[in-house]
């Protein structure tokens, strides 16, 4: 069922997509939700122990800190895949990727 009832009693689509454009961006947005969903937070959850861990030490030996600044790129990578959702991207949002800052 593609259409509801407004206040009115007139029936409208559900998804009123008014050109091709928005009808692609809301396709990526699912696609990154799928993406986020499936892929980047099971590897999140999955890198976060050992990267809690690894801070630790991280003092102590100077090499941790390429291996820990490294996984803190996939740590947060699902706030990057957020803003594509966000943003309707259509583009991938890469993780070794350096996010330009705003001045």
């Amino acid at each position: 069922m593609t259409e509801t009832s407004n206040s009115n009693g007139a029936d409208e689509p559900l998804f009123d997509f008014r050109d091709e454009k928005q009808k692609q961006n809301f396709f990526y947005s699912v696609l990154w939700i799928l993406v986020t969903l499936f892929f980047v937070f099971p590897l999140a959850s999955f890198l976060s122990p050992f990267w809690l861990i690894l801070q630790i030490f991280e003092p102590f030996l100077p090499v941790l800190r390429e291996a820990t600044s490294f996984m803190d790129k996939f740590m947060t990578w699902p706030r990057k895949m957020g803003l594509a959702i966000y943003e309707s991207r259509e583009t991938f949002p890469n993780p070794l990727e350096e996010t330009p800052t705003s001045s």
